[in-house]
């Protein structure tokens, strides 16, 4: 069933159809209706009569209906809290189910079922009393409730409350019943036809004669409404003016002096023609003589900034100071009022200096500012940090006698912290006669906004001495301070203070306390508090996810964005800057681009901060086109759009265009800021670009950035990259500050021009002026003397490698297997191989370089083997130093020599041979070689398409798999099966859903939906793109399932969640003959996980054991230690792992460690970490998460001697920093 009362129906194309009670199909003509048939019917050629559609569709309702009456409890109950009559009467609880009582496929027996059955209410429609409803509820319909409801109003309109004029949302009622939970809204497409003409004569006071249309209590009520307008607009200045200072829109417009009345604008009982005199009422009346006199200057004033004409406001008063017309301070008040407003401010423009032009203004014209104004003052002199103007005020305000007032004084201290100068703001903190709180806030405040902490934290202390009371102002702003500076333990000690003053429960303490904790780096704390909270707000999600992202835990980081929404939290513009930011730092473009589609769909595409990161992410993605196309869709761009538009050309190697974006910048008068310079001199160093390096040199002496440590390295590198070390030298001395970045520039410029000794001499000069050199220099200088082959200096770099701790570094590995290689010290070499821990490609290169440098093919082609071994991918360097490459990982040699022996043979052209070599080099990482070879071909066909397609979509390229699916169907190359299970692979890889979509409507067409291993893979899609309950429809529409299809159902119900549902599917799988394999049992086993089924999961993998045949792998036992660990159960799982049979890796057993850091379980932990370091002794998180263990249990003897145990296994200073912080 689907919503507005009709049957579910599929079209041959694939596509979704409504047919509607009364036969309509859509919003067409029943006659439509002969082009819908079942799914089934999709890939069969004769046509279905409309007579069997409806066979079909009664037969579907029938079945629903027998659902519903087997069980009620599972569906809710709609028809009396549902919008619109063709939304269902009845919705199932989990899956996409929907009923309708007077549809038209509904059976003849409905009526009498349900005549028979009382259905529980649900609370969101039924009264308080009401607890079941009765047949003839079941069988009213919504239009006749709500004409009863009209009826209801119109009987006595005092009983309801007009909500017209101050609904924020459309969506919101019109009427709202005083006490029953009842509402109107005029616009309803099922009201009576008689409202409108009943409310139009209750407004103009025709009701007398007409029964039942109102009470003569509100018919005098509208008589009196009429009179009062025509009193106010016969003498106004009898009235006040209330719309500027009200806070409602339920306070009135006007307000009568003497007596009292109000008078609301938008009111409905107010005539029609009170808003067309409004308009056309002169704000300021020209006398005969030319002049000006001042009508309500201040209701004209307050008018014109309720409408944001504030301009027009300005020029009014303007115009009232060149004719002398004296306007009260109340019109003063108002603007001051409205030009500090914090948007407008924000916006930049110009509001705040306004606000001061306006006092300066009030002190020419004569008239003595009030307390008000001068508080409104200081507040933008505040947020525009305008000292000066700040300091004239305060000597104003000490001749007014305003000072020793608590409320200037407040804000007098407020002004002075905010524009830096906290002298001034404890000067007059100390001059206050009287203080409170906020004395005591705005105080705090001042010292944290300066990452002045310590001094934040004294005046807390003196402010509780004094006896005042924080309150959750005291407690944000301190926690503040704690998390700027990264002070744990102050921080842990107000966390126990605002337990012990209540103020825990507080929504904003409690986000604070979030954020604290992550930005000290604790984030287990910062998860523990988050995961306590009563109540959570958005920024209680944002603070935490900025944790997350903070710390690199990208995933961690979208599964919460998950579950926020899961819980119906809407995310706000920082919720997705955040996640950007984290997509960005791990290069997680997929998941950026379901942000976007998100970001889109929530409305916050515009926002200028949220497109920035938008551009910022696919830049660092590589997705260069689609930071373009964000960039300019954006219709506000600033100088952080530009720099992140910069910074991916300049990223991607594209300097010349983004110069060319530079001058557009600067042709849209974006003044370039100390990061737009070094993202263009990186980009002019790329492509060599010296002149363009050299104006901008210009340009930066003449913005005055010369000085910026930043921008200067970024000069120094510039010069280098372009061949001028000399200049880039001079540009080196005369730099104010220099950093690591600045040396390591100039040390590369000289090492990259063959200069080793004075690259040397640099490192050495490095040292003396106590500057640490790091990986990067360490790199540079080892690259300098494998080019020059000076063993000797290399040989000390690695001496002093070793004194620093960075031999573990990868790079520094790398490099210096490299230098020895090149420089013909094999042995040493291959010693330095032998000690790295985790090698990468760029380590086995070269290593066997080296071999193939010295004329070792053997032990070159031995090495390569044993890189394949150890499951490492050759790339094309090493592909070119073996000479040889090949598509299965065993044999990557023998394809290299295939292809030579194939062109000797003269077999290059053809077709299967050709699409065997285009497969061999895209499965080895070679695409452009494989599309080379593909280019080659004269006639390729479906299985070089196939083989180009599935090496495209095996690199992760999903959009150029299917654009070459397209070129494919255009040459009139008809796909196989195979070729569409590898662009579902493609579209499941990155996400693509709605291309997949696509692919299953092709599927449809050309008949290949009953293939079973296609049909699997439309299921896997489904199921990886997050659509579970499409998968499902799928599967269920399966006429085959491999044990394929059914792992893809069951690991996509374990992405979910849903562990239970796994389960069931598992017992079908069994029952219906499928023999589950080792893939089968790790998704159920996750899912177990991932739902806390601890006895289900146990249960299970006995079974896989026992009954099932299926040999445990590590990864079986690692789902186990996992779902034990989540339960809490950890001694289960050490027992467990030391009963395996098979050795446990180091992820089990940091499983365990991990979750004896959670539980605090010190001698469990003790017990794990041992292990791990037997098996990784250079693992750094054991050695964190084990400190983290016994900090917690305040052992810090024992964290003493991780410390130093650390030293000893020379970790790096990363593991370092992060047990600093613990």
């Amino acid at each position: 069933m689907a919503g507005g009362g009709g049957v579910l129906c599929w079209s041959p194309n694939h596509h979704l159809f409504l047919f509607y009670s009364d036969g309509v199909l859509s919003s067409s003509s029943s006659s439509s209706s002969s082009s819908v048939r079942p799914p089934m019917a999709a890939a069969q050629n004769s046509p279905t009569s409309t007579l069997d559609q409806d066979r079909q569709a009664a037969a579907r309702v029938e079945r629903l209906w027998q659902q519903f009456f087997s069980d009620p409890s599972q569906w809710r109950d709609a028809r009396f809290d549902k919008g619109n009559p063709e939304a269902p009467d009845f919705k199932h609880k989990t899956a996409r189910k929907s009923l309708w009582i007077n549809n038209r496929f509904s059976p003849s027996w409905l009526q009498e079922k349900l005549a028979t059955l009382t259905l529980q209410a649900p609370q969101q429609a039924a009264s308080p009393s009401s607890s079941s409803l009765s047949t003839s509820q079941i069988s009213s319909s919504p239009a006749s409730r709500t004409k009863q409801l009209w009826e209801e109003f119109f009987s006595d309109p005092s009983q309801w409350w007009d909500t017209r004029s101050d609904k924020k949302n459309p969506k919101f009622p019109d009427f709202k019943h005083k006490t029953a939970k009842k509402a109107l809204w005029i616009h309803n497409r099922l009201n009576p036809p008689w409202v409108h003409a009943r409310l139009a004569a209750m407004v103009e006071g025709q009701q007398q004669g007409q029964s039942g249309s109102s009470t003569p209590e509100s018919a005098g009520r509208v008589v009196r409404t009429e009179q009062l307008w025509k009193e106010f607009f016969s003498d106004p200045s009898q009235w006040w003016d209330n719309r500027f200072i009200k806070k409602s829109p339920k306070y009135p417009d006007f307000k009568h002096k003497s007596t009292h009345e109000g008078l609301w604008i938008e009111g409905w009982l107010t005539p029609d023609w009170v808003k067309a005199k409004m308009t056309t009422m002169p704000l300021v009346q020209i006398q005969s003589d030319g002049g000006l006199t001042s009508w309500s200057p201040d209701l004209n004033v307050s008018k014109l900034c309720q409408e944001g004409r504030l301009k027009e406001a300005l020029h009014m008063v303007e115009l009232m100071v060149q004719q002398n017309i004296q306007a009260p301070i109340n019109t003063y008040a108002c603007l001051l009022k409205w030009c500090t407003r914090k948007k407008a401010l924000a916006e930049d423009h110009g509001q705040g200096e306004e606000a001061i032009i306006l006092y300066q203004q009030m002190q020419q014209t004569g008239i003595v500012p009030d307390k008000v104004a001068f508080v409104v003052v200081l507040k933008a002199c505040s947020r525009i940090a305008a000292l000066e103007q700040g300091k004239q005020l305060h000597s104003d305000i000490i001749r007014s006698g305003f000072e020793s007032d608590l409320i200037v004084g407040n804000t007098l201290i407020d002004m002075y912290a905010k524009c830096g100068c906290i002298e001034g703001a404890r000067g007059v903190f100390n001059k206050l006669n009287e203080r409170d709180v906020v004395s005591w806030n705005a105080m705090i405040a001042g010292y944290a906004q300066q990452g002045l902490a310590e001094e934040a934290l004294a005046m807390y202390e003196q402010m509780k001495q004094e006896g005042v009371q924080p309150d959750n102002v005291t407690y944000l702003v301190l926690l503040k301070a704690c998390a700027s500076t990264a002070a744990l333990e102050q921080g842990k000690q107000l966390h126990a203070h605002i337990i012990r003053s209540g103020f825990e429960l507080d929504v904003s303490v409690g986000s604070a306390l979030v954020d604290m904790y992550a930005k000290c780096g604790h984030i287990e704390h910062a998860r523990q508090v988050f995961d306590n909270m009563s109540e959570r707000n958005v920024v209680s999600w944002n603070a935490m996810m900025t944790g997350y992202a903070q710390q690199r835990l990208g995933k961690d980081a979208l599964d919460l964005y998950e579950q926020m929404k899961e819980e119906g939290v809407q995310p706000d513009n920082v919720t997705y800057v955040v996640l950007l930011k984290a997509c960005a730092n791990i290069a997680a473009m997929e998941q950026g681009k379901l942000l976007h589609s998100h970001i889109i769909r929530s409305g916050f595409e515009a926002d200028v901060i949220v497109g920035n990161t938008l551009v910022d992410m696919y830049a660092k993605c590589g997705s260069i086109k689609d930071a373009c196309e964000v960039f300019n869709k954006m219709n506000e761009r600033n100088v952080v759009s530009w720099n992140a538009m910069l910074a991916g050309y300049a990223q991607q190697g594209l300097g010349k265009d983004a110069l060319a974006l530079y001058e557009q910048m600067k042709q849209e008068g974006v003044q370039p800021d100390n990061v737009t310079y070094p993202v263009l001199l990186k980009a002019c160093a790329s492509i060599a670009a010296l002149e363009q390096g050299k104006q901008l040199h210009s340009h930066i002496i003449r913005s005055g950035f010369e000085s910026n440590v930043i921008v200067g390295s970024a000069l120094v590198d510039m010069y280098a990259k372009c061949g001028r070390i000399k200049k880039a030298h001079k540009v080196f001395n005369n730099m104010h500050e220099r950093n690591v970045v600045s040396w390591n520039a100039l040390i590369a410029g000289y090492a990259y021009e063959g200069l080793c000794m004075e690259a040397l001499d640099l490192y050495e000069q490095m040292k003396q002026e106590g500057m640490q050199p790091d990986n990067v220099t360490y790199v540079v200088l080892l690259k300098a003397c494998a080019r020059v082959a000076s063993l000797e200096q290399g040989k000390q770099l690695h001496s002093d490698i070793i004194a620093s701790g960075l031999e573990n570094d990868a790079s520094v590995g790398n490099t210096l297997v490299d230098m020895y290689a090149k420089c013909g010290c094999i042995e040493m070499a291959c010693e330095v191989f032998n000690k790295i821990n985790e090698r990468n490609v760029v380590s086995w290169n070269a290593m066997i370089g080296g071999y193939a440098q010295q004329g070792l093919g053997k032990e070159a082609l031995a090495l390569y083997e044993q890189m394949k071994q150890e499951g490492v991918q050759p790339d094309n360097v090493t592909y070119v130093v073996l000479v040889n490459a090949c598509a299965r990982t065993e044999a990557l040699e023998e394809g290299k020599q295939l292809h030579s022996d194939v062109i000797r043979s003269g077999f290059e052209s053809d077709v299967i041979v050709g699409s065997a070599l285009v497969d061999m080099y895209a499965k080895c990482g070679c695409i452009e070689h494989a599309r080379q070879m593909f280019n080659k071909m004269s006639a390729p066909d479906v299985a070089s398409w196939n083989a180009l397609i599935a090496g495209y979509a095996q690199q992760g390229l999903g959009k150029e798999a299917l654009a070459l699916y397209d070129q494919m169907k255009q040459e009139g190359v008809q796909p196989d099966s195979v070729t569409y299970v590898v662009l579902l692979k493609a579209c499941a890889s990155i996400a693509a859903l709605e291309q997949g979509k696509q692919l299953h409507s092709h599927i449809v067409r050309r008949g290949f939906e009953l293939d079973v291993i296609v049909g699997s893979a439309i299921v896997d899609m489904y199921a990886k793109c997050g659509c579970i309950e499409d998968a499902r429809e799928v599967f269920d529409n399966l006429h085959e399932r491999d044990v394929v299809a059914w792992n893809a159902m069951i690991a996509g119900s374990a992405q979910q969640g849903r562990g239970k549902e796994a389960l069931t599917l598992l017992e079908q799988m069994q029952s219906k003959g499928t023999k589950p394999n080792a893939s089968t049992y790790i998704g159920v086993l996750t899912a177990c996980s991932r739902s806390g089924l601890v006895d289900e999961g146990c249960r299970l993998f006995d079974s896989m054991c026992n009954n099932h045949g299926v040999t445990p792998t590590v990864d079986h036992y690692a789902c186990m230690v996992d779902l034990l660990c989540r339960a809490g159960r950890l001694a289960d799982a050490e027992d467990f792992i030391n009963k395996m049979p098979i050795q446990p890796n180091a992820v089990v057993w940091m499983t365990l460690l991990a979750a004896a850091r959670i539980h605090h379980n010190v001698e469990i932990g003790r017990r794990t970490f041992d292990c791990v370091v037997k098996l990784e002794p250079k693992n750094a998180a054991a050695y964190v998460l084990l400190s983290n263990i016994y900090a917690e249990a305040g052992r810090r003897d024992e964290v003493a001697k991780i410390r130093q145990q650390m030293k000893t296994a020379g970790l790096n200073k990363n593991a370092w920093v992060q047990l600093d912080r613990s």
